[in-house]
């Protein structure tokens, strides 16, 4: 088993897309997306931006990197919250919150307005 490493995560992620358990597919914007920010101090906020305003599900430094079944995922303690992790590199982080099985799809904040940009309507 080859480990993730944790520096690959460290940075700010903003979903760009999500593709939702019920089968709908949502673009998000600059005013509605989710946000991971991993610090180099390893604390890791998670927020949700809804119209421009944030509601912060997480803000811990108590969260790992675990191997089962073949997969990994980032399992954040305190409040339970567990996401699987389909892929990570470099530019995306896409991954799959285990409880409502609502998958999301992240770029880095230097290239997230380009996936952004892609998706919002063009003024005619």
């Amino acid at each position: 088993m080859k480990q993730l490493p944790e520096g690959l995560f460290y940075g700010t992620w903003r979903s760009y897309k999500s593709f939702l358990h019920t089968g709908e597919v949502k673009n998000h914007s600059k005013d509605n997306y989710l946000e991971f920010v991993f610090a180099d101090d390893r604390k890791l906020a998670i927020s949700n931006y809804d119209n421009g305003k944030s509601k912060k599900l997480d803000d811990t430094q108590d969260w790992s990197l675990v191997f089962k079944e073949k997969r990994y995922y980032l399992r954040v303690d305190g409040k339970g919250l567990e996401y699987e992790i389909i892929t990570i590199n470099h530019t995306a982080f896409v991954v799959q919150d285990t409880q409502t099985l609502d998958k999301y799809f992240c770029a880095r904040v230097k290239t997230w307005e380009n996936y952004i940009k892609k998706t919002e309507p063009y003024a005619l």
